[in-house]
């Protein structure tokens, strides 16, 4: 399977067509229900042939940072992208390599500590991060197997890789393959219904070691909103962990066209996932068990003429995750560990929507002129530890408004576009006891950093400027790209002071094709 999405996702993007940064802009913008888990909706496109391949080199600097979030960071990216029709079957393809340094990291032993899984390993030592990230996906659309009907499936298999060069050193690795096989039934000649199962299996391996083994670590077992495991450090001589989880799911799909020029596509999902943790090989201890399941939908409508575009979509998602935790002895006889209670004793919701509109604007030549969109959201996460009285609640809302101006020269066309975003905290409630028989570790370095971060007012502004060369003999566009985002917080709370800010850079030398 690796092997085959090698094929698709990086052979593809060098195949020639006469392509233009303009026709890749439209292609992405034409192909807008990608994202969903029924590739089957690509076959809207027949006709589309478009690449982009590019070489980005980025860096960061953070001075406004949550408890996880590195000093600095910097590295290169490379990826390759492309749409392909070919005697009626529709093939998207993608590949991905990006190799990073984060520094001055801190209380992390994970590559990834953002996933809504508790059950984490931290400490409290800084230290600098190798890390890389690997991605291949492919979507494919066969012809019409009848009259009414086309078959799609898509695949993706993702690698993170993380490795600290100080004690204590963690290693980790992340692996996560997807399975998205769909049918699509074309009902009459307006009406379409899509019916897509799904798959996601993760396996993530941690190991910790030291190098100097006469000054032992301490770590902490994470169990969610401020608590870990035996209420204090582990001391730590070597450490081993596995995350594996499975997700199964599916949903169904449903279109209509107005006309040739004006659809609407949609998708309502369900997910199950369930996630072990398991301490050690030889004796197995239960780290925990992590479960959530996702009921998620989307729609996108599109109008399109001969000098405008519009695109207006809508997407909701609502996560309700439990958290187990194992009560263990060790039974000397059988030289394992007996499970003798468990409960679920961490709970969370997570709700989240948003919509998006944005207006594709052409010259009397049919070429790009201007790009604008704004776009609004909410989120709520609400986090229980009833056993400790623990309670994390917060509601966010924000909005993105951005302008791009297309400038068609004699040898090229020169690309600039501007973003702006804000976020503001509408209600937040953080509620934790503080216990006498522990240094409240998780409490004091990561829950509260993480809430007063989250409830901060966030202010991004971003800017690109994209220069893109003639089109070659073999019918390809060279382009140059810079970018920048500055973000900063726009008040103060009792962790972050005002006038706080990143600054990320970037620069990427592409090629459309």
């Amino acid at each position: 399977m690796k092997r085959l999405l090698c094929l698709i996702s990086v052979f593809l993007p060098f195949a020639i067509y006469a392509q233009s940064a303009s026709e890749w802009q439209k292609a992405q913008w034409r192909q807008n229900t990608v994202l969903f888990d029924n590739p089957a909706f690509l076959a809207d496109a027949d006709s589309i042939n478009s690449g982009n391949t590019g070489l980005e080199y980025f860096s960061g600097k953070n001075r406004l940072r949550d408890a996880f979030m590195p000093e600095k960071s910097s590295g290169f990216t490379i990826q390759s992208e492309r749409y392909l029709s070919n005697n009626d079957w529709v093939i998207y393809g993608k590949f991905l390599f990006s190799k990073y340094e984060e520094f001055q990291t801190r209380m992390t032993s994970m590559t990834n500590p953002y996933r809504d899984n508790p059950y984490q390993i931290a400490d409290s030592s800084f230290g600098d991060w190798r890390k890389q990230h690997y991605l291949l996906q492919a979507k494919v659309v066969s012809p019409k197997i009848n009259r009414y009907m086309r078959a799609g499936t898509g695949i993706k298999y993702e690698v993170l890789n993380g490795a600290r060069q100080k004690d204590p050193r963690p290693l980790d690795k992340t692996i996560n393959i997807e399975l998205t096989p769909s049918i699509m039934f074309d009902i009459t000649g307006k009406w379409k219904l899509g019916l897509n199962g799904y798959y996601n299996r993760l396996r993530e391996d941690l190991s910790i070691s030291l190098e100097n083994h006469l000054r032992p670590k301490d770590i902490f077992k994470l169990n969610g909103l401020g608590e870990y495991l035996y209420n204090g450090p582990i001391i730590l001589g070597s450490l081993s962990r596995a995350y594996e989880g499975n997700n199964f799911g599916g949903g169904v799909s449903i279109g209509y066209d107005f006309n040739a020029r004006k659809k609407i596509r949609s998708i309502i999902s369900y997910k199950n996932n369930m996630e072990k943790i398991t301490d050690g090989t030889t004796t197995p201890f239960n780290g925990g068990r992590h479960q959530y399941n996702d009921v998620e939908a989307s729609v996108v409508y599109s109008i399109a003429s001969e000098q405008k575009e519009h695109l207006i979509s809508l997407n909701v998602l609502n996560r309700n995750i439990s958290n187990t935790e194992f009560v263990q002895i060790y039974n000397t006889s059988s030289q394992q560990y007996e499970v003798i209670h468990q409960a679920v004793m961490n709970t969370k919701t997570r709700s989240e929507g948003s919509l998006h509109y944005r207006l594709l604007l052409n010259n009397q030549a049919g070429q790009l002129n201007w790009i604008l969109g704004a776009r609004v959201y909410i989120s709520n996460a609400d986090e229980q530890y009833p056993s400790t009285s623990g309670l994390e609640q917060i509601t966010l809302s924000g909005g993105t408004l951005e302008a791009g101006k297309w400038i068609q020269l004699r040898n090229g066309q020169l690309n600039l576009r501007y973003t702006c975003s804000y976020r503001a905290a509408l209600n937040s409630d953080l509620q934790y006891v503080p216990k006498t028989f522990s240094n409240n570790f998780a409490a004091y370095r990561i829950t509260y950093p993480n809430f007063y971060y989250n409830t901060l007012n966030h202010l991004f502004n971003s800017l690109d400027l994209q220069y893109s060369f003639g089109i070659s003999k073999l019918a390809s566009q060279l382009y140059l790209k810079a970018s920048y985002i500055h973000h900063a917080n726009t008040g103060s709370n009792a962790y972050y002071n005002t006038g706080l800010n990143n600054h990320f850079y970037s620069i990427t030398l592409g090629l459309f094709n």
